[in-house]
């Protein structure tokens, strides 16, 4: 399997990126990469992709990170991600992907965006590395994670899990709290304000129908409990990550490169090129 390295002594410089939808039979053209790398998070497959003489099937949240970078020969800070892999938990990054296209303020002397994506890089690393393992409490509480994903509800409660688990419900939640830094009933009400945000950034719900799809009974304790999580309001929260650029198959916007970027590479060509 193919690794990609990445040095975090220093923040990585985002260029550009978009939300892509196209249909069956479309075709991207070419493109040409030095010096840099695209990051594709599939939403709903497959998509085909060749990068070089490699031929690549992505499904629906798996995620592809083409390589074009000379991995660092320093062995400070440093991670490392295959070239595709599934995602165990893409909600998370479907979020920080998210906050990222949706900043539009950028301020002259910090680059939000570039420590976004560094942020990003890590939490990707973090999911890829801590999948489940042969340690048995560590699989007996991934195993019990996907079983809450799949039988969520506004009334599920740690006793339940517990006696699924066959556990005490304290032991479940020492449990839990040691594999995920978590209890229970924490990781329960995480699971669901990740919900409510993906619905707030992917849909045009409203408030009250999002709180009821994120298994809460009460718009009012969902609102207090996604402010406690997010610093913000759901309504605030919407309106922070609602510029992202939208790209199809027929518009193909040439987007110039930030100063800051073309002075750190030789060469990149305009908006991907293949260079004569």
């Amino acid at each position: 399997m193919l690794f990609s390295t990445f040095t975090m002594e220093k923040t990585l410089l985002y260029y550009k990126g978009g939300e892509f939808l196209a249909h069956k039979g479309w075709h991207h053209r070419r493109m040409y990469h030095k010096g840099d790398y695209a990051l594709i998070l599939c939403i709903k497959g497959p998509i085909y992709l060749q990068i070089g003489d490699q031929r690549y099937t992505l499904n629906a949240h798996e995620d592809d990170m083409t390589e074009k970078v000379k991995a660092s020969t320093s062995k400070k800070r440093q991670i490392f991600l295959p070239r595709y892999f599934k995602l165990a938990d893409y909600e998370e990054a479907t979020i920080l992907i998210h906050q990222i296209l949706s900043i539009h303020n950028e301020l002259s002397f910090i680059e939000e965006r570039d420590y976004l994506v560094s942020a990003l890089l890590i939490q990707l690393y973090k999911s890829y590395f801590n999948r489940p393992d042969a340690n048995e409490d560590s699989s007996r509480i991934n195993s019990l994670k996907e079983w809450i994903r799949a039988n969520m509800s506004s009334t599920l409660t740690v006793a339940e899990i517990a006696d699924r688990s066959h556990l005490n419900p304290d032991y479940l939640t020492r449990l839990f709290k040691q594999c995920t830094g978590l209890t229970t009933l924490q990781y329960l009400n995480h699971v669901k304000i990740e919900v409510a945000t993906l619905l707030l950034i992917r849909t045009d719900m409203s408030i009250k129908q999002i709180a009821d799809n994120s298994y809460f009974n009460d718009p009012k304790v969902f609102m207090r409990r996604f402010k406690s999580a997010t610093g913000l309001s759901p309504t605030e929260y919407r309106k922070s990550y609602n510029l992202i650029h939208l790209n199809n198959p027929h518009v193909d916007p040439q987007i110039p490169i930030p100063k800051r970027i073309a002075d750190s590479i030789d060469y990149n060509p305009e908006n991907g090129d293949i260079p004569e």
